[in-house]
């Protein structure tokens, strides 16, 4: 996600989907299966492992994680390595 406040903490220089350089800020953010409600956000740095933050958010919810979930995230999450430790359960990259 783009920012204009560059001064925030967890901003980072990324580029975007036309390779333009621009301060960005992560999010990973849990939704019900059923309709897509929005269960829980979390603000992640841009240097931040992305298997450690997923799992880290996952465990936050805990026992409040009832039924089907899914993982919406950035496009940059989604490589071979990640995909399969998050479908092993692991949390550690």
């Amino acid at each position: 996600m783009s920012s204009c406040f560059e001064a925030l903490a967890r901003v980072r220089w990324g580029r975007d989907e036309e390779d333009v350089p621009l301060p960005q800020a992560d999010l990973a953010m849990l939704v019900g299966g059923e309709g897509g409600v929005p269960l829980c956000y979390r603000r992640v740095a841009g240097t931040m492992a992305d298997v450690p933050a997923v799992g880290a958010l996952i465990r936050d919810m805990g026992p409040s994680l009832a039924g089907e979930v899914r993982l919406v995230m950035d496009r940059r999450f989604w490589s071979a390595a990640n995909v399969n430790a998050m479908m092993e359960g692991t949390s550690s990259s």
